[in-house]
């Protein structure tokens, strides 16, 4: 024991303690199996479990990954971007179940969020039966500018889908599966008689 008169481990320090490095590990604890825990002279800190894979791992250099669960199970990247399920995000925030076999990058004016699955992929909005759920576009000074709602069984209009543009509801398709359009509609024509 280190400042301690009773040690109740093997090795037991009572007070601030400081390791010195310039590389390498500042720390190193390794248990059974493979797993083992460090902290290195750079200030990463890995945890490796049993099996030798990266349970999780935080960098503060800035050139690798900052921080990362399982390798790719959660991933933020020096850049920002974080990946769930993937290792190299293809957006600020990539959710990824399968490979969709889209190659390249995602188009950078959509590419805040990019969900990829091997079949089919999509997003659920969930709400109770008395609210809606929405899609809502927005820029400075208008925040409801476009609009996509689903109102549930106890919302009004129910049942319904709505489509808002400039603020102004432009087309209702409800549970029935009627059209109610606001403005005029034109079909194979530039403009409306």
């Amino acid at each position: 024991g280190i400042n301690r008169t009773s040690p109740t481990y093997t090795f037991d320090v009572n007070g601030d303690s400081l390791f010195t490095n310039t590389s390498g590990n500042l720390v190193r604890m390794t248990g059974a199996g493979n797993s083992s825990f460090y902290v290195t002279a750079t200030g990463q800190i890995t945890h490796v479990s049993t099996t030798g894979n990266t349970a999780f791992s935080i960098d503060q250099q800035g050139a690798g990954d900052i921080f990362a669960v399982e390798t790719s199970k959660f991933i933020i990247k020096a850049d920002g971007k974080i990946g769930i399920g993937e290792s190299t995000p293809l957006g600020k925030l990539h959710i990824y179940t399968g490979d969709s076999t889209y190659e390249g990058a995602a188009d950078t004016g959509t590419d805040e969020l990019v969900i990829e699955s091997d079949g089919d992929a999509g997003l659920s909005i969930l709400s109770p039966a008395g609210n809606k759920g929405g899609i809502f576009f927005s820029r400075n000074g208008q925040s409801t500018a476009g609009q996509i709602n689903y109102h549930h069984v106890n919302d009004s209009p129910s049942n319904s889908m709505v489509f808002k543009t400039a603020a102004t509801t432009a087309l209702t398709l409800d549970g029935s599966q009627n059209a109610t359009f606001a403005g005029e509609v034109g079909i194979a024509r530039t403009s409306t008689l």
